[in-house]
């Protein structure tokens, strides 16, 4: 079956399973452009808002815990895994305290059957005009979510959690309502 997966660093947020709804409804596009370093979305000259940014924006997404250490860690091992996932990844160049974040995503990877597809590549809806970008999206055999996110931890291991509340989607088009709604008045 095909899932789209999140991975992350930390226990996954009950927001992630909203997230994951949100990237269900993207779709690839040639017109879509991603300047990776301020985080900007444009189509047809238009700056549409991120899954994340949106999430954040209606206070179901809280940083406020979050450092910027742990940030950084969790870009790089995205990264990381992105380049694992595409055969690029060039192991003695790795910081050390990220390899055990890549060797659990490996080793999901090989005791799941999960094998990527479509990684780490920019969507958008273009109904509900806004973007994001999944971290990971594949066939994954004996699974019966199309969604779920992949805990990495520090000691190698990982934890799977599937979603398949329907009502998370709903939860999505809500925020993404309060969203539009909030920033019409601006």
């Amino acid at each position: 079956m095909r899932i789209t997966l999140d991975r992350k660093t930390g226990r996954p947020a009950a927001w992630a399973a909203i997230q994951t709804a949100a990237y269900l409804m993207v779709v690839p596009s040639e017109e879509l452009r991603f300047v990776e370093d301020i985080h900007v979305y444009t189509w047809r000259g238009v700056i549409l808002p991120s899954v994340t940014g949106i999430l954040k924006d209606v206070g179901i997404i809280d940083t406020a815990w979050y450092n910027e250490a742990a940030r950084l860690r969790g870009s790089y091992v995205h990264l990381a895994c992105a380049l694992e996932d595409r055969g690029n990844l060039d192991w003695s160049t790795l910081d050390p305290v990220l390899v055990p974040y890549v060797e659990a995503w490996v080793r999901f990877k090989r005791e799941s059957g999960f094998v990527p597809e479509i990684i780490e590549t920019p969507m958008l809806n273009e109904s509900y005009l806004y973007a994001g970008t999944p971290d990971v999206i594949g066939e994954m055999p004996g699974v019966a979510a199309v969604r779920g996110a992949v805990e990495l931890r520090k000691n190698g291991t990982y934890r799977l959690t599937t979603y398949n509340d329907t009502s998370d989607t709903e939860t999505w088009l809500a925020a993404l309502a309060v969203y539009n709604y909030k920033n019409s008045r601006k």
